[in-house]
């Protein structure tokens, strides 16, 4: 169990990235040399000043010390201060210190620095210890910082403590230590960064290093019952349900919030003189707010997909995490190829069964739906019902719903329960049938590669062969033998992966 936290500062307790930048601008004007591009300027951000000027600057001998030197004469006085607190912080550590933790801070910034900062901000009271390098030059690595910190606060056994960092120097000055480390993205360490170096846990903020180590406190999770749901520690069902339900209302308000904005399109074409409220105009209106609704859904997914991989990172999942299993060309392409064509089988099939049974004759909200989409420009219809739109859905529906319900049931239900609420949100019963059996071949398909990707690639292709369909063929096209093959072609597949299954049991058994 943890007893002792030592912290960094720098993109960990403040974000004093504008004032560290700004100086090295200024050491580097005044030597006549170019301006740094901001990516390298993040990168000083954390590891020892001159090891930075060398490797970023490229300065050597002399040059490496008059740059540290005028670096200071600026930051001393203006830097050091253009910096702030990030949120949560403050609450963090009053939280850690109040439960009867000691706390410590070890940089790689000159000590008088350090202490200056946290004075300036008043969190120098919540610590125990506070150790940055020396303005000679001497005990400047992460580890060296770290040995003295430990010294000061005579720690006997290393269990008990754990450090909290931004980058991959962290990471790897406590690795020496023999300390354990939580890896926070809030910072300037970029996740790549994080994961290829590998803290022992990671925290999107400092909430959830707050989390990590209470959690650790009084043993992080209830051990899981077989047969019970699963709900971490702090989480209740109602809260585990939430966050299964949330992104699905994010999609529905973004979606029908853009789509507003064709009323002041239609009445600014009206001023013009053009007719835009006709039902074709309206359908091109409504499918260009719906793209950039789902532009943004795209974006807004990869962050929030980005946030859940950081918090599995640092929870049990007793179902089991979901690896990506294929890596390669060679691995990756005849498997896609093959899951493509599956799913594509499976939607035509699907949608000869429903053609069969009539529902969609007796459905108008599905005509209504329908016409809407296909009834637009073919330019417009490429990019949204083609690509766009099934991004998003793939990233709200597989990449967040169906994973998180996996989280707490397993892959089983979340195959089926992802796939219904798939439906559901379609609106209609013809099109809720249609994508609740697609749903569930998508939701498969991402268990079996562990790779969104793949979910992705088939509801792309099988959307854009649709909007082909629809667009360029006729009545004749869809005649007997069309159908014949695709009912041939989904149930040979079916049966290669009845006896790939079959041959795997039998591998496993032997």
């Amino acid at each position: 169990m943890w007893k002792t936290v030592v912290f960094d500062l720098d993109g960990t307790l403040t974000d004093s990235g504008e004032g560290i930048k700004k100086s090295i601008l200024y050491a580097l004007e005044k030597m006549g040399r170019e301006p740094l591009p901001d990516e390298a300027l993040n990168a000083f951000v954390g590891p020892p000043l001159p090891d930075s000027f060398r490797q970023f600057a490229h300065l050597e001998g002399a040059d490496v010390d008059e740059a540290v030197r005028l670096y200071r004469e600026r930051y001393f006085d203006i830097g050091i201060f253009e910096n702030e607190v990030y949120p949560g912080i403050e609450n963090c550590l009053k939280t850690l210190k109040e439960a009867g933790f000691r706390l410590a801070v070890a940089s790689s910034k000159p000590q008088v620095m350090v202490y200056q900062v946290l004075e300036h901000f008043g969190l120098d009271g919540y610590f125990d210890v506070i150790v940055g390098s020396e303005l000679d030059g001497t005990r400047v690595k992460k580890h060296e910082v770290i040995e003295e910190a430990l010294a000061r606060l005579s720690v006997t056994d290393r269990s008990e403590v754990v450090y909290v960092g931004d980058r991959k120097f962290d990471v790897n000055g406590a690795r020496q230590t023999g300390l354990e480390v939580i890896g926070v993205l809030y910072g300037y360490g970029s996740y790549q960064e994080m994961l290829e170096h590998g803290p022992d846990y990671l925290a999107a903020d400092p909430d959830m290093v707050l989390d990590i180590i209470m959690e650790k406190l009084v043993h992080a999770y209830h051990k899981p019952v077989p047969g019970q749901d699963y709900v971490p520690v702090g989480e209740s069902k109602w809260k585990s349900i939430w966050r299964v339900l949330y992104p699905i209302l994010i999609d529905l308000v973004i979606v029908n919030g853009i789509s507003l904005l064709a009323i002041p399109v239609i009445l600014v074409g009206e001023v013009f003189g053009h007719n835009l409220s006709t039902e074709r105009e309206l359908y091109n209106i409504f499918m260009v707010t719906g793209l950039i609704g789902d532009v943004i859904l795209i974006f807004l997914g990869r962050w929030l997909l980005k946030l859940d991989e950081a918090r599995r990172l640092t929870r049990p999942i007793p179902q089991g995490r979901l690896e990506q299993k294929w890596h390669g060309i060679r691995e990756w392409l005849p498997r896609a190829l093959f899951f493509i064509i599956f799913f594509i089988a499976t939607a035509e099939v699907a949608n000869i069964l429903i053609d069969m049974s009539g529902i969609w004759a007796i459905d108008p909200a599905y005509q209504a739906a329908t016409r809407s989409i296909f009834d637009t420009n073919l330019i417009i219809q490429v990019m949204e019902v083609g690509f766009v739109g099934p991004i998003a859905e793939e990233m709200i529906f597989r990449g967040l719903v169906f994973r998180r319900i996996r989280d707490y049931r397993g892959p089983k239900t979340a195959i089926l329960l992802s796939a219904a609420l798939f439906g559901l949100y379609h609106g209609n019963v013809t099109q809720g049938i249609f994508a609740f059996a697609l749903g569930v071949v998508m939701a498969w398909a991402y268990e079996e590669s562990g790779d969104i990707r793949m979910s992705v690639m088939m509801h792309v292709a099988n959307n854009l062969l649709a909007t082909a369909l629809t667009a360029f063929a006729n009545e004749a096209f869809f005649s007997t033998p069309y159908y014949v093959v695709n009912v041939t072609v989904l149930a040979v597949m079916c049966g290669m992966i009845l006896w790939y299954r079959r041959r795997n049991r039998r591998k496993a058994a032997a």
